[in-house]
């Protein structure tokens, strides 16, 4: 008896996922028309289920053109579960594969941002390259351009100096501030 039960139980269980599985897959195939397929499909299911114990029970009694005709019915409705469930398995790899692709159009866009993220950056780089570049070429052309000012005004001290002893009378105004006071220089100052 238990075993009678649970070969039931199993068996309508089976049934009712089949059931569903076919009445989903047809309504995926058949979308304009959902409520119609989902009667059509419940009724044909159930009518399948019955139509094979009604054989196997009166498989002896049943005329031959019944019997004939009864298989063909399951066989028939057997074909339509099978492409409703190939119908649920296909929408359900469109699905997949349609979500991969946007995953994958999305992973592009990404990367295609990161692309120009990186090139702005490198750009920057660049740019901060260049200007130490020119600031170091800069402060190397003001520290040469210092130095040869530095030199030309020793070079100018020197030779104001060495005039200035030769003939005190020779003064370039202001210089003679700049310059240490001297025997000669304290001289010259004194006779003016």
């Amino acid at each position: 008896m238990f075993l009678g039960i649970l070969t039931l139980i199993t068996a309508l269980s089976i049934s009712a996922v089949a059931i569903y599985y076919s009445v989903a897959g047809l309504v995926a195939i058949f979308a304009a028309a959902a409520l119609p397929i989902m009667i059509m499909g419940g009724v044909l299911e159930v009518s399948k289920l019955v139509t094979a114990v009604w054989l196997h029970r009166y498989w002896k009694q049943a005329t031959w053109w019944l019997k004939t005709y009864l298989s063909v019915a399951v066989f028939v409705l057997m074909v339509i579960t099978s492409m409703g469930i190939f119908g649920f398995l296909s929408k359900a790899h469109i699905e997949q594969t349609a979500q991969s692709t946007d995953n994958l159009a999305q992973v592009e866009t990404i990367q295609k941002e990161i692309d120009r993220n990186f090139a702005i950056i490198d750009r920057a780089e660049n740019k901060i390259m260049e200007l130490d570049n020119s600031q170091a070429n800069t402060d190397t052309t003001l520290q040469q351009r210092l130095a040869q000012v530095s030199q030309n005004f020793r070079t100018a001290s020197n030779e104001y100096m060495r005039q200035l002893m030769m003939n005190p009378e020779v003064r370039l105004p202001g210089f003679d501030r700049m310059l240490p006071p001297s025997p000669r220089a304290s001289a010259f100052s004194a006779q003016r």
